[in-house]
């Protein structure tokens, strides 16, 4: 197998990882599916608007799997990119691109999702230091990601990619994502031109 048909492999393995999630997504919460109903009504895609929650939700699978890419948290609270080595109980065993390996509860685990104009902290060969920039595109073959600061595009290691500590706890992220649900599910019920407004505005967020 040539190395065209390997990154073909590993897209198409993760198309097919995105498509169980996003869908296990929406079946797993009325109150999901009942804002998707009303994005597609308003215009937006149904698998648009779950790849939208999914990542603004921080959506987590019930299951990592062996060989899943993820993020980690490590001891300094930030999430560095880690490939899951087995998962059990509720409990993954990591290796971080950085180097070590650990076990991480799913609590402490994100989805490996990089989609292009994903913002992500990063450190820049050229400036020699960590900046926030936009994913351009990612080569999971070779482990290693595009980014884009202002204006000028570089290419770094998984290595040198993490996920800023969260700022907010638990509750108030839950309440936040409950009450922004609440508030497009009120406008449904207003018209479907306040749908696609109030919907376009979570989404900018």
């Amino acid at each position: 197998m040539n190395e065209f048909q390997e990154q073909v492999g590993e897209v198409l393995r993760r198309a097919q990882e995105i498509q169980d999630q996003t869908a296990h997504l929406a079946a797993s919460n009325a109150e999901i599916e009942q804002f998707v109903v009303a994005a597609e009504e308003s215009g937006l895609s149904r698998d648009a608007t779950l790849q939208a929650l999914r990542e603004r939700l921080t959506y987590k699978p019930d299951v990592y799997k062996e060989n899943d890419f993820v993020f980690a948290k490590s001891a300094d609270s930030r999430y560095y990119v880690a490939r899951v080595l087995s998962a059990k109980d509720g409990v993954a065993r990591v290796r971080y691109s950085m180097g070590g390996e650990d076990d991480v509860s799913f609590a402490d685990l994100k989805v490996f999702s990089m989609v292009p104009g994903r913002r992500v902290t990063y450190f820049s060969p050229g400036n020699q230091w960590w900046f926030e920039g936009e994913v351009v595109k990612v080569d999971l073959a070779a482990e290693k990601v595009t980014m884009n600061l202002w204006g000028t595009t570089e290419t770094v290691r998984f290595d040198k990619i993490r996920l800023a500590p969260k700022s907010l706890t638990k509750s108030v992220v839950d309440f936040k994502a409950t009450t922004t649900l609440w508030a497009v599910g009120l406008a449904a019920g207003i018209g479907g031109g306040l749908v696609g407004a109030a919907i376009a505005l979570v989404l900018r967020r």
